[in-house]
C-alpha cells in the first residue's frame, strides 16, 4: 500500500500560498588578504560539526548540499546552546528535500563537537504527476516521471503552475498547493498539485484615502492595472510596492470587498495611505588629508507642488571647495518614463592647479528605457572667472554645453553593493561664448562591477572599477583648467593627493590633461555585522594627448581600510600610500574618512 510520508514537502512546502612604507603596505595587504579569512573562520567556529556516511561518489551532491545547509546554520552556536535533536531533524529534512525519504541520522555530541552519522538508503523518483482543480499543461511544469523527487523542483513547478493558471484567468482568489504520496516498495512519490480558485472578476474603480497633499493623478501612475482589466492579484502587490517605493508614503493598506464578489463583476479597490514627512535635512562630514575637513548639508522637499516634485538645496564646504546648489526635478514630465531636472550652483575652488569662482546652471531630460537603463539630454551654462596657476593668466569663460548621457545600474545596493554592475557614458560638447576657449568635446566612460566570492550575508566581495576619458577638438592650453582631466584623491587614485596624478609644470603645479585612465580593485571583508575591512590597489594617470599613450606610465597607490556598517551606509576609513612617482608629493600617505564605499 502506498503511504503518505513526506513531512518536509507536505508540512513545509505545501503551505506556501501565492497572492619602506611601500613594502610595509604591500606586506600588509598580503597579510590582510591571507589572514582575514582565517580570522573570520576562527571568530565563528564555536561548534565543530562532522558529517559522515556520504563519502561514496553517488552521494557527492547530497553530501555537499547537507553540509552547506546544516553547518552554517549551527556552527556559530555555543556548545551549551546546541539542540542536538533539532540538528538531527534538520539534517533529515535536508535529505528528504533531495529525495532520500528512507534516510536515517544518528546525532552525537562530544563537548564542542557534533557527529552526524547518515545512512541515506534509497533515492526516490517521481511517479505519477497530476493536477486537480484546473486544466493545466503538465509538461510545461518540468516535473516528469522518473526524475529525482527534489523539493526545489516541485516548488518550482508549483510556482509555474500558479503563474500558468493566473495568467488571464481573472480569478479573484487562487491557491496552489501540492501533496506527495510515497510508495516505499517502488521508491517513488506521486505528486499531485491542488488548485482552488474563486470567481472570475475584473478590476473596478481605484480609490485613494489619506495623504491628501499628494495629487491623485500622480498616485495613479503607480497603479499597475487599469479599470476593466482581468483581475490579477500580482498587479495589486506590484502597485502597493510601487506606491511605497516612491518615497512619499509610510503606509499603504488595501481594502478589499467584505464579501466575495459574484462572477463577472468589477471589483473596486481602496488604498488607505499614510504620508511621510515630505521635508528632510541631512548632514554629512568627511576628512581627507589632501582636502581637509568637509561638511555637507542638504534640505529636501519631496512633494513640493503635490505631484512628487523634488526640491533640494545643498551646501558643501571644505578647504579646497565651497558650493551652494539648487535642484528641482519633476517625474512623469510629458511622458510616464521621463523626468525633468533644473540645476543651479554657486561654486568656488582653490586648488594647486587653478582658482575658480563662478555659477553654473543646466536643464536636462532623463528617459527611463528599462528599470536599469536611462538616457539623458541636457543644456548647461557655466560662467566662471578662472586663474590658471600654470600660466598665471586669469580669464572669464562663458561655456555653453550640450550633454548626452547613458547610465546602467543593476546593483543590489547603491552605497554598499555586493553584486551587479554600474556604467556611465557621457559626451558633452562645449562652446565658449566669451571667445576665450576653442570648442571642445569632453567624453568619459566609467564602469564598476561587484562579485560575491561566496554565498551568505558576510561573504567577501571583490569590487572593480575602470574609467577612461578623452577631450577632443582643442589643445590642452586652450581648454579651461577646470574642465581638464585631473586625478588623485579619495575618489580617484588613493595614496596621492588631490590632483597630484598627471603632468606638472616647472613649479610643481598640476596642469591636467586631455585624457585619463583610472582603475581600482578592492577586496571587501566583513568580520561582524558592523565591522569590516578592505584591501585595495588603485592605478591610473592623466595624459596631455587626446588618447592615453601610456608613455608617462601609471601611478599606483595601495592601502588598507576599515568599514563600520550602519543601517544607512558604511563609514569608511582608508589609509593609502603611493607606490611610485612620489617626486611631486608633499606627504607619503593619505587618510580618507567619509560615508559610503569608495565606489
Amino acid at each position: 500500500m502506498p503511504e503518505k510520508k513526506n513531512r518536509f514537502l507536505n508540512n513545509r512546502l505545501s503551505s506556501i500560498k501565492f497572492t619602506g612604507a611601500s613594502r610595509f603596505v604591500v606586506g600588509g595587504i598580503t597579510i590582510f588578504v591571507l589572514g582575514v579569512g582565517s580570522f573570520a573562520h576562527i571568530s565563528r567556529a564555536d561548534v565543530d560539526i562532522k558529517i559522515d556516511g556520504l563519502e561514496a561518489d553517488r552521494y557527492k551532491d547530497i553530501d555537499a548540499y547537507v553540509k552547506q545547509t546544516i553547518i552554517p546554520r549551527y556552527e556559530q552556536e555555543k556548545p551549551s546552546r546546541v539542540n542536538i535533536e533539532a540538528i538531527r531533524q534538520d539534517t533529515l529534512d535536508a535529505l528528504y528535500a533531495k529525495g532520500y525519504y528512507d534516510a536515517e541520522v544518528v546525532a552525537e555530541q562530544d563537548k564542542e563537537k557534533i557527529n552526524l552519522e547518515i545512512t541515506a538508503h534509497n533515492l526516490y523518483k517521481i511517479g505519477h504527476v497530476a493536477v486537480k482543480g484546473a486544466n493545466a499543461d503538465i509538461k510545461s511544469l518540468e516535473v516528469a516521471q522518473g526524475e529525482i523527487l527534489d523539493a526545489t523542483q516541485v516548488l518550482s513547478a508549483q510556482k509555474k503552475l500558479y503563474a500558468q493558471i493566473a495568467k488571464d484567468g481573472c480569478f479573484y482568489s487562487l491557491n496552489v498547493t501540492h501533496e506527495v504520496t510515497l510508495n516505499k516498495a517502488a521508491n517513488t512519490g506521486d505528486v499531485t498539485f491542488l488548485v482552488t480558485s474563486g470567481p472570475k472578476v475584473a478590476f473596478g474603480k481605484t480609490e485613494f484615502i489619506g495623504a491628501d497633499s499628494i495629487d491623485r493623478d500622480y498616485l495613479a501612475h503607480f497603479i499597475k492595472y487599469k479599470e476593466g482589466e482581468c483581475w490579477d492579484a500580482s498587479k495589486i502587490e506590484k502597485s502597493k510596492a510601487a506606491l511605497i517605493e516612491n518615497g512619499l508614503l509610510s503606509l499603504v493598506q488595501i481594502k478589499y470587498p467584505e464579501t466575495t464578489p459574484p462572477s463577472n463583476s468589477a471589483v473596486p479597490l481602496v488604498y488607505e495611505l499614510k504620508e511621510r514627512a515630505p521635508r528632510s535635512v541631512r548632514l554629512g562630514a568627511s576628512l581627507y588629508t589632501d582636502e581637509g575637513v568637509g561638511v555637507v548639508a542638504k534640505w529636501t522637499h519631496r512633494n513640493f507642488f503635490g505631484a512628487g516634485e523634488n526640491v533640494t538645496f545643498d551646501t558643501s564646504l571644505s578647504l579646497l571647495r565651497q558650493s551652494i546648489g539648487f535642484n528641482f526635478s519633476k517625474p512623469y514630465f510629458m511622458r510616464d518614463d521621463q523626468s525633468l531636472s533644473l540645476n543651479a550652483r554657486l561654486k568656488n575652488e582653490d586648488s594647486d592647479a587653478y582658482v575658480e569662482t563662478g555659477i553654473e546652471s543646466s536643464v536636462s531630460l532623463k528617459r527611463q528605457i528599462n528599470p536599469h537603463l536611462n538616457v539623458g539630454l541636457g543644456v548647461g551654462v557655466d560662467i566662471s572667472r578662472l586663474e590658471d596657476k600654470n600660466t598665471q593668466e586669469t580669464n572669464t569663460y562663458g561655456l555653453l554645453s550640450f550633454s548626452m548621457t547613458a547610465n546602467y545600474d543593476n546593483r543590489d545596493n547603491i552605497l554598499d553593493p555586493h553584486h551587479g554592475w554600474v556604467g556611465a557614458l557621457s559626451a558633452e560638447p562645449f562652446l565658449d561664448v566669451m571667445g576665450e576657449s576653442s570648442p571642445f568635446v569632453k567624453t568619459r566612460l566609467t564602469t564598476s562591477t561587484y562579485l560575491n566570492l561566496s554565498s551568505g550575508e558576510n561573504a567577501p566581495v571583490v569590487a572593480l572599477r575602470g574609467s577612461i576619458g578623452s577631450i577632443l577638438g582643442s589643445g590642452t592650453d586652450t581648454i579651461p583648467a577646470s574642465k581638464r582631466f585631473f586625478a588623485g584623491g579619495g575618489n580617484s587614485i588613493r595614496g596621492f593627493g588631490y590632483q597630484k596624478v598627471g603632468p606638472f609644470d616647472e613649479d610643481g603645479n598640476p596642469t591636467g590633461g586631455r585624457s585619463i585612465i583610472e582603475t581600482s580593485a578592492e577586496l571587501r571583508m566583513k568580520f561582524t555585522q558592523t565591522l569590516g575591512g578592505v584591501a585595495f590597489v588603485d592605478a591610473g594617470n592623466v595624459y596631455d594627448a587626446v588618447v592615453p599613450d601610456l608613455k608617462g606610465g601609471v601611478y599606483v597607490g595601495a592601502g588598507l581600510g576599515v568599514r563600520y556598517y550602519t543601517d544607512f551606509a558604511p563609514i569608511r576609513f582608508d589609509v593609502a600610500l603611493p607606490m611610485n612617482k612620489k617626486d611631486n608629493l608633499d606627504q607619503n600617505f593619505q587618510i580618507y574618512i567619509s560615508i559610503g564605499q569608495a565606489f
